[in-house]
């Protein structure tokens, strides 16, 4: 099977997540959508990701969920790369990842978690 094949069910499999993003962003009032049909993703543009910010305590730049990104206000180029890791990240692991990432997250924090590691050193941040 080709890789643009694997990519379609992949982005089949985190349907869920991606409609879930979307839902998500509602919450944070999106000020601009855009696709990437290159990358599978949807870009919402909002204000602030205030519920990330309780949660880690720091302002967030960006969010991904499935093959929805959400860029806050203090975004930049960087940070899409950034998410689009992520994205791949959910590709390789469909359904699941959200899974692994809270695990890693819970047990190695933020910064520690291999999937955040991975997303700065690809970035090079």
């Amino acid at each position: 099977m080709g890789s643009r094949n694997m990519k379609k069910i992949a982005f089949v499999l985190n349907l869920p997540w991606s409609l879930a993003g979307l839902f998500y962003s509602l919450l944070m009032l999106p000020r601009n959508i855009k696709t990437d049909k290159l990358q599978f993703v949807m870009v919402l543009r909002v204000r602030r990701l205030w519920i990330n910010e309780v949660v880690l305590r720091r302002r967030v730049r960006g969010f991904t969920l499935g093959n929805t990104i959400l860029l806050s206000d203090v975004a930049d180029n960087n940070t899409y790369d950034h998410e689009i890791v992520h994205v791949r990240q959910f590709m390789k692991e469909p359904f699941i990842f959200p899974l692994f990432y809270c695990f890693e997250f819970i047990k190695h924090g933020y910064q520690n978690s291999k999937y955040e590691k991975e997303a700065y050193q690809r970035t090079n941040e």
